[in-house]
């Protein structure tokens, strides 16, 4: 089985970002495990989310603590078979938050 290409909607704000996932769950798949890379870094894994068999949801995690500059993110499928498949990559831009007061400016 294929995992297909999933879309990906980010909310990118000051050090932080939300990333919101609709994969297509099927009977095969025993989870989902969002990953991201920063800057000049590694993958990281930060959450792992069971699907609902034969369900489509829309699947929600925010990562803060994030540098300044582009980031990557991918979900893995991991079958009940053992075996795993990586989505396709997206990239989201993430700035530094502004000094207190500064919007006033």
């Amino acid at each position: 089985l294929e995992f297909r290409r999933v879309l990906f909607r980010s909310a990118p704000s000051c050090a932080s970002v939300t990333i919101k996932w609709n994969p297509r769950t099927y009977p095969e798949v025993a989870s989902f495990t969002l990953a991201s890379k920063a800057p000049g870094a590694g993958w990281t894994n930060h959450s792992t989310h069971l699907p609902g068999v034969r369900s489509l949801g829309v699947r929600s995690f925010t990562i803060g603590g994030l540098v300044s500059g582009l980031h990557s993110f991918q979900v893995m499928a991991t079958y009940t078979n053992g075996q795993a498949t990586i989505s396709n990559i997206v990239k989201v831009a993430v700035s530094d938050c502004p000094p207190p007061g500064s919007e006033d400016d």
